[in-house]
């Protein structure tokens, strides 16, 4: 199949485009006909590979005592990832927060989500801290 490429200032598909000869446009010098024209290549998918895990710092609490939970993300791939998730956290009256970047503490006290999203590059982790005062939750110690 041959095709003449002669508009300058049009998009033409390449896709279907099979190079057999080269043409001058408008009646410039040919380069002549080309011999059989092939090409390959590799595409490397790097996969991301992301876990979460989530540990309370202590098991039990004391009134007056901060309630404190530590999220680990990993990701154990090659490929960077945009990480997002919310999770609920224990109610009761606390009233959650955190300072870590890329994430937020929404909602009422005793009703509330961590919400985070980041982006996280391969073999990288990210620690997220919450936290909560356990003084003078209504009901903590009945």
């Amino acid at each position: 199949m041959k095709e003449d490429v002669e508009r300058p200032n049009e998009l033409v598909d390449l896709t279907r485009l099979k190079l057999t000869e080269i043409k001058a446009p408008r009646g410039g010098v040919s380069i002549g006909a080309l011999g059989p024209n092939t090409d390959t290549a590799t595409i490397v998918v790097l996969c991301p590979d992301v876990s979460v895990v989530k540990t309370p710092n202590a098991g039990v609490i004391m009134n007056g005592e901060t309630a404190t939970f530590t999220i680990v993300v990993t990701n154990s791939g090659t490929g960077s990832s945009n990480v997002s998730f919310d999770d609920q956290l224990p109610d009761g009256g606390l009233d959650w927060e955190t300072s870590t970047e890329g994430c937020a503490v929404v909602g009422d006290p005793g009703d509330q989500d961590l919400e985070c999203a980041f982006a996280l590059a391969g073999g990288a982790s990210k620690e997220i801290t919450v936290s909560s005062p356990t003084t003078n939750v209504p009901g903590a110690c009945g």
